[in-house]
């Protein structure tokens, strides 16, 4: 995830996602938009991006809020990369 003062954006296995506001309040809910990319096509979806940073941790909730579905839950660490797979 790359956060900046106006939002954020996150690449995932096969997906990606947008939140479209700065993650200024902690906890925080801020929508957005999240995708996954289905080969060459990409099925884009509103969003909501909840969830809470304690110390260097995130915990992170995705929803789709168009359907209601979770995209699931998330724990990220600052300074951490990893190393992810790649959609084929």
């Amino acid at each position: 995830m790359t956060v900046t003062d106006t939002g954020a954006h996150l690449e995932m296995p096969c997906a990606h996602g947008d939140i479209d506001g700065a993650l200024a309040q902690n906890p925080f809910s801020v929508g957005g938009t999240f995708g996954r990319e289905i080969g060459p096509a990409v099925d884009d979806h509103p969003a909501l991006y909840t969830g809470k940073v304690v110390g260097a941790t995130m915990t992170l909730d995705i929803r789709l809020t168009d359907t209601n579905n979770s995209v699931g839950s998330f724990t990220l660490t600052r300074g951490t990369a990893r190393r992810m797979a790649q959609c084929v």
